[in-house]
C-alpha cells in the first residue's frame, strides 16, 4: 500500500458529530438529528453556506455593538437595531434554505452521537436508544430502549452490537 501526501481532492468538510457515507449521500448525525445529505449538490453550496455564515457572524457582531445605545441616539439605535435584527433572520433562513437544498431528508432527534450504514438502513445510537431508519427515506422503522449512552455500534452476522458507557 502506497501512502502519499494530502493532494486537495477532499470532497467536502461538513458540521457534525459523526458521519457515514454512500458514493450520492451523507448522513450525518447533529445536535438536533440525522441530516442525509446530497454529496453531488452540497459542494456547489458550501461557499454559499460560508458567505452567509461569515455575513450572520458579522451582522450579530454589530447586534452586540448597537444593543447599548446612548440615550441620545436611542430612536435612531432602536431603526438600527431592528434593521439589523430582521437582517439576521433573514440570513439564517437563506442559509437554512440552501442547506435545505442539498438535504434529501431530515429526522428531527436529539442526542445521537453515533452512526452506521447496514445495508438500505441507518442505525443510529445515542442516550437511551438506539433508532432504525430507512436509509432511501428516512422514515424511522425502530427505535430500541438501552441503558446508558451508544458510543459505538457495529453489525456483524446480522447482529446489532452496541457498546455503551456502562
Amino acid at each position: 500500500v502506497e501512502t502519499g501526501h494530502r493532494k486537495g481532492d477532499v470532497f467536502v468538510s461538513l458540521d457534525g458529530i459523526d458521519m457515514v457515507t454512500t458514493s450520492t449521500l451523507s448522513y450525518v448525525v447533529t445536535e438536533d438529528g440525522i441530516r442525509a445529505i446530497d454529496r453531488i449538490k452540497f459542494p456547489t453550496l458550501k461557499n454559499t453556506i460560508d458567505s452567509l455564515q461569515k455575513e450572520i457572524t458579522r451582522t450579530s457582531a454589530l447586534l452586540r455593538t448597537n444593543a447599548q445605545p446612548n440615550l441620545a441616539n436611542r430612536k435612531k439605535s432602536n431603526k438600527q437595531f431592528d434593521n439589523l435584527i430582521t437582517h439576521l433572520e433573514t440570513l439564517k433562513a437563506k442559509k437554512e434554505k440552501v442547506k435545505d437544498s442539498a438535504t434529501k431528508w431530515l429526522v428531527n432527534k436529539k442526542q445521537l452521537n453515533t452512526i452506521i450504514l447496514a445495508n438500505d438502513k441507518i442505525v443510529a445510537g445515542g442516550k437511551g436508544l438506539i433508532a432504525v431508519f430507512d436509509a432511501e427515506t428516512g422514515k424511522d422503522i425502530h427505535e430500541f430502549k438501552i441503558e446508558g449512552t451508544a458510543l459505538g455500534l457495529a453489525v456483524s452476522d446480522g447482529c446489532l452490537l452496541a457498546t455503551t458507557e456502562n
